[in-house]
């Protein structure tokens, strides 16, 4: 979805347009689904926490000082915000969950082209271990592990969405793989 779609069905959803706002619907639903349902891990909990989403989306829309730049980012952002209610609500933190099905994402991590090559994940893996490293990761860098190669966004997108520089995106997502590194490598010296 590019800028200028963005900005035109933000005008017609503000004014009310059904029909766009199911436009932006159909073109997020299932991926803010996919970075909800990684963190709740419950299925009937991340469909409400989605309809949620875009319930507030739409609120959001039609207050008068709403600037909206990306509507990515408002959604992934309202997402992790009800994420992390959902969380506090229930006095747990949150957790991140990769299916079975995500063999590609994990493949993804390993091979990602940014690390130096000190950097690079060499050692045989599974989505069991992937899983429990990612688990003992602070949620921060399990945040950005999911946005970046679950969800596929930029370091541009996920700086929006985390409040940070892109160049800082950048950093902490080298610094996230490299602490999968060690978590993954801890739990092969622990069996």
């Amino acid at each position: 979805m590019n800028k200028f779609n963005q900005k035109n069905l933000l005008k017609k959803i503000k004014n009310g347009d059904e029909s766009s706002f199911g436009k932006v619907y159909d073109f997020y639903v299932d991926k803010i689904y996919q970075f909800v349902f990684l963190k709740v891990n419950h299925k009937e909990n991340a469909q409400e926490i989605v309809q949620d989403v875009f319930w507030k989306f739409w609120q959001y829309v039609h207050k008068p000082e709403a600037q909206i730049n990306n509507i990515s980012s408002l959604l992934y952002t309202i997402a992790r915000n009800l994420v992390f209610d959902f969380y506090r609500s229930q006095g747990r933190d949150a957790r991140v969950t990769i299916p079975i099905e995500s063999q590609d994402m994990i493949d993804s991590l390993v091979q990602d082209n940014s690390l130096e090559k000190e950097a690079e994940i060499d050692i045989k893996y599974d989505i069991e271990a992937v899983q429990k490293a990612l688990e003992i990761l602070p949620d921060s860098y399990q945040d950005i592990i999911v946005l970046k190669y679950i969800n596929e966004l930029s370091n541009k997108e996920i700086g929006i969405i985390l409040n940070k520089k892109e160049g800082a995106v950048r950093v902490n997502c080298h610094r996230a793989l490299l602490a999968l590194k060690q978590a993954i490598k801890k739990q092969d010296l622990d069996r």
